[in-house]
């Protein structure tokens, strides 16, 4: 198989995932919900978690799908994984943050979190606890390594 025809493979795969995500969402609700994605680098600090929310709730979003994890960090307090270095704040809980100021706005949290990719840069990681440096053979690679 070449590259590009497994890379359109995968491509094909995270797009049908996604469709039957929201299907089903739909589907199985009890009303219609607006749902909304926050990703990774709108968890890092209280200004843009506010400011994902008040998007959200001017725009009657009534669910957020967070994104906790994403290259082998946490956006939370985790006794396994590191936190994400953009965190600056490592006292800060930004999981924990989120959801106390959703539940005030009636607005449902459901985190999402990247299992399969744990680097996806050309640079290592910078902290020598990174699950690249101390799983190595939890990375994927192809032939050219």
């Amino acid at each position: 198989m070449t590259n590009n025809f497994i890379f359109k493979k995968v491509r094909i795969n995270r797009i049908a995932i996604l469709f039957l995500t929201f299907f089903f969402s739909i589907c199985f609700s009890n009303d219609f919900d607006k749902c909304i994605w926050i990703k990774s680098n709108s968890m890092e600090k209280k200004e843009t978690i506010e400011n994902a929310l008040i998007f959200a709730y001017e725009n009657g979003f009534n669910k957020v799908f967070l994104q906790v994890r994403s290259r082998g960090d946490a956006l939370y307090n985790s006794k396994y994984v590191k936190k994400n270095s953009n965190v600056l704040n490592q006292d800060f809980d930004p999981l924990e943050y989120i959801i106390n100021r959703a539940s005030s706005n009636k607005i449902k949290i459901h985190v999402w979190f990247n299992t399969y990719i744990l680097w996806s840069n050309n640079i290592p990681p910078e902290d020598n606890n990174h699950l690249f440096f101390t799983n190595p053979n939890w990375i994927e690679s192809d032939y050219h390594g």
